[in-house]
């Protein structure tokens, strides 16, 4: 049995992003939205939702051709997505999250601290059993979990955000003042950022390593990666290694 068609599809503009929504059971209405969208690359399909590049931007004839056809709505270019602050102009885009981190600091009282060259001390080791008192769990995941999200822009941060998470089931009040320190760390450079320029010039560099059995716990070691494509990092990573290394040669292939 054919299923009734409950209305035309809605598509949503925003910069050069396309969204073709469907309404629920509407199954023959992606067919009579995708001519218009032929143009779109990289299809990804999800609860009805089909995204893809538009054609040109407002002006041209294709968005002349979608107002007329679909209910649309253009909300321009993106400047604010989630705490992701884009910054966009002719030279390139630059990411940020300046505007989480102010409020970061006011949610855990550290607007006034004294910022930190680094977002933790030199050669410092943790483990799970240190000695001291145990602090509110509660806490100190809402500041981990704060942290790695934060690391979407800023990769100076992620092996600490990493290296920290490893503690949240039962953080100490040393887990806690190190945390702390990564908050005043980001206090001198909340404006840092990821600067994407319209430079020709995309050429792919990598750079990798690791630590020789860094975790006092297990021993396992922490390796760590990020990738520039042009003029700013596109991937990055710092995690523990599943395996114990059992020489530097196997660490190094691990």
């Amino acid at each position: 049995m054919a299923r009734k068609l409950l209305g035309e599809p809605k598509i949503l503009v925003q910069s050069n992003l396309t969204v073709i929504t469907l309404r629920d059971g509407d199954l023959n209405g992606l067919n009579r939205a995708m001519p218009s969208c032929k143009h779109c690359t990289n299809v990804l399909c999800r609860r009805r939702m089909w995204k893809g590049p538009l054609e040109k931007a407002q002006g041209s004839g294709a968005y002349t051709r979608y107002c007329n056809e679909f209910e649309m709505t253009d909300l321009g270019l993106m400047s604010y997505f989630l705490g992701l602050e884009v910054t966009q102009n002719g030279a390139g885009i630059f990411l940020s999250q300046e505007k989480y981190v102010k409020d970061l600091l006011m949610k855990f009282q550290m607007q006034d601290c004294n910022p930190v060259k680094t977002p933790v001390n030199t050669n410092q080791k943790f483990s799970l059993e240190d000695g001291e008192n145990k602090i509110d769990g509660h806490t100190y995941r809402s500041l981990i979990g704060s942290l790695l999200y934060l690391t979407n822009t800023r990769p100076d941060i992620m092996q600490a955000a990493s290296l920290l998470s490893r503690f949240m089931q039962n953080p100490s009040k040393i887990h806690y003042g190190a945390a702390r320190r990564v908050l005043r760390y980001l206090k001198g450079t909340s404006s840092y950022g990821l600067w994407y320029s319209n430079a020709n010039n995309l050429e792919l560099c990598g750079f990798s390593d690791s630590d020789w059995a860094g975790s006092l716990d297990d021993r396992k070691s922490t390796s760590g990666y990020v990738f520039h494509l042009g003029s700013s990092a596109i991937c990055w990573n710092s995690k523990k290694q599943p395996s114990t290394a059992l020489s530097y040669h196997q660490k190094l292939n691990t």
